[in-house]
């Protein structure tokens, strides 16, 4: 026998070795490669759609914070800011003093008229001053006080005193007031007998309208009409009498800004 002795090479028997143990694994076929690498590629979409929408969303917060839009850097709002302030139609209702009207002794000369009285009748503090003016006692307010004077002269005056439930009621109440003696003051237009003072604001508290009326061969008759407002609280006081003269290019009113706001502090407590 003749023995065959060939070099050995070892790539080729490292090769056979691991063609060996290859050949034992259960390799996937085509369709499972292809599937996964399909799932891989929808997994790497999905990651990079993420990662645009964080980054879009920074940008965003970043620009809002440039622009002064973000209010965790703001400081706290200023007093004089919308935010910071408490509007009055949202204010707490508040109650009427004890004694929320006005006495004889409280009222002001006026026209030469003195010696004051209360009427023990409340009740004719609805008589109306003026035709078009509805009574205050009218106007919807949860608790009324009223109450009328009279003098020796003729001159009367009455005062009412209303409550409404909150500020939003008692706020459309005057503008109630003020609507009907505008319509007033639009039914004497061009009446040369009549001189008014249309319904204008007195302070920040509320406004007051006057007419003088001179019908041929009668004395002038002066009527007046404030309305002051604080909260839920609404004060009317009226005037009526005749007078020798109160025009309306005079500033002389029965109540000034000071006596329409005792009356209303009186009204409050």
């Amino acid at each position: 026998m003749t023995d065959d002795y060939r070099p050995t090479d070892r790539v080729t028997d490292t090769l056979t070795a691991l063609r060996a143990d290859t050949d034992r694994l259960a390799l996937p076929d085509s369709g499972s490669v292809r599937r996964r690498g399909e799932q891989r590629t929808r997994n790497q979409v999905v990651a990079g759609a993420l990662a645009a929408v964080v980054l879009a969303a920074g940008a965003i917060g970043i620009a809002g914070s440039l622009g002064g839009s973000d209010q965790s850097i703001q400081g706290p709002p200023g007093q004089g800011t919308a935010t910071a302030k408490v509007t009055e139609s949202v204010a707490p209702p508040v109650e009427l003093a004890a004694q929320p009207l006005l006495d004889a002794s409280d009222l002001p000369t006026f026209a030469g008229a003195t010696g004051w009285q209360v009427s023990p009748d409340e009740a004719a503090a609805d008589q109306p001053f003026l035709q078009c003016l509805p009574s205050p006692s009218e106007v919807g307010a949860d608790r009324t006080e009223k109450r009328f004077f009279y003098t020796e002269l003729a001159p009367t005056a009455t005062q009412h005193v209303l409550r409404f439930a909150d500020v939003a009621a008692a706020e459309a109440a005057v503008a109630e007031l003020r609507g009907n003696l505008d319509a007033c003051s639009e039914q004497v237009a061009g009446d040369p007998s009549v001189d008014e003072r249309p319904a204008q604001p007195v302070g920040d508290i509320g406004f007051q309208f006057s007419r003088s009326s001179a019908p041929a061969g009668s004395e002038v008759s002066y009527v007046e009409v404030d309305v002051a407002r604080q909260a839920n609280v609404v004060v009317v006081l009226q005037w009526n009498g005749a007078v020798d003269e109160v025009s309306s290019d005079q500033g002389t009113w029965v109540w000034d800004e000071a006596a329409l706001t005792d009356a209303l502090d009186r009204a409050i407590g």
